[in-house]
């Protein structure tokens, strides 16, 4: 059975608990890299190099053989949670937005490293992972979430942090579909870069 948490996502408090955050997390990198680092360390990581951090909140923590809970392709906060509906494309289009790429789930450490090898291979050099599996990101943010047979699933949704230090949250509209994924790219990439600022064509493909 599905069923929502009643937290909702209150973004304002999530941006500043975000920018603030000392807690310690495992971030994997498709070429193998691994290293445990402060969520504040990453954004200050990403400053310094003048990138863009995009964050995406994932549900799914599904090894693609495993059978889904029943009910989960009709679910409108869980449907597109594959790994083409989720990342970049190529680490080509993180480039031209000047962006660094972090996903989290609830994967544990086996699909995870199998995981990055399938990304790597879609040469996806600009994409980083962390595992919320113990559900520490959740409990600190508060983030809503969907239970399925007591296990915690995030709502999906994407953090975006700017070099210049400004942070706004995106929720993925429902249902999840070409248009709605087309309108939260628009949103993500106007709030990075201004659409009359863009000098290249940049599009996040989910």
């Amino acid at each position: 059975m599905f069923s929502q948490t009643k937290q909702k996502l209150n973004h304002t408090d999530i941006e500043n608990k975000f920018l603030e955050c000392d807690l310690k997390v495992s971030l994997n990198s498709t070429n193998g890299a691994e290293e445990n680092i402060s969520i504040k360390e990453i954004i200050a990581r990403a400053k310094e190099a003048g990138k863009a951090l995009i964050i995406t909140f994932t549900p799914g923590p599904f090894k693609p053989e495993d059978e889904l809970p029943m009910g989960w392709l009709n679910n409108k906060l869980a449907m597109g949670c594959t790994t083409q509906l989720n990342h970049f494309e190529s680490a080509l289009e993180a480039e031209q937005l000047n962006a660094i790429v972090i996903n989290i789930n609830k994967h544990d450490a086996v699909y995870q490293a199998g995981n990055q090898g399938l990304l790597a291979k879609k040469n996806l050099r600009n994409l980083w992972m962390i595992s919320d599996k113990d559900n520490i990101l959740e409990q600190t943010f508060g983030l809503a979430t969907i239970k399925v047979n007591n296990q915690s699933y995030f709502e999906r949704f994407t953090l975006v942090v700017t070099p210049d230090g400004r942070v706004k949250a995106f929720d993925l509209a429902s249902p999840v579909n070409d248009v709605a994924a087309a309108n939260h790219i628009e949103e993500i990439n106007q709030f990075i870069v201004p659409k009359l600022e863009r000098q290249n064509s940049c599009v996040i493909v989910w």
